[in-house]
């Protein structure tokens, strides 16, 4: 069977399937009742949303505290670190580092000013053996 044939019998074809008895006769009315009752359903969803508009500010308290909480304790021991931590002031590592420099840069003038020249070849011809 081709598919013009089956389009052709679609309405007397036996499917098992039947329209109850009177199904057509209130029909309208029934779609009525439907459509009202959807739109009653609609109208108290608007008025639940408005109640739950109102309710809203409150649940979203209640949603952000664990958050403002967290920033609360953050911000508490950024404070606490900044006051109880000493930062150590790099400029006075700085000076320190500098004396130490020239202490070692005198000490090394004033042991080549007792050296001469005898010395250093009676070292290297020390060393040479």
């Amino acid at each position: 069977m081709n598919e013009f044939e089956e389009i052709k019998d679609f309405g007397t074809k036996k499917t098992g399937m039947k329209v109850p008895n009177h199904y057509f006769d209130d029909f309208t009315a029934r779609m009525d009742s439907l459509i009202d009752q959807e739109e009653n359903s609609t109208q108290n969803e608007i008025n639940d949303e408005e109640k739950v508009k109102k309710i809203s500010f409150k649940s979203t308290i209640v949603k952000v505290k664990p958050f403002l909480y967290l920033a609360a304790m953050y911000i508490a021991l950024f404070i606490c670190f900044k006051f109880f931590i000493k930062e150590t002031d790099h400029s006075q590592v700085i000076v320190q580092n500098e004396q130490l420099v020239e202490e070692q840069y005198i000490i090394e003038d004033a042991m080549y000013a007792s050296i001469n020249d005898y010395d250093i070849i009676e070292y290297l011809y020390a060393n040479a053996e």
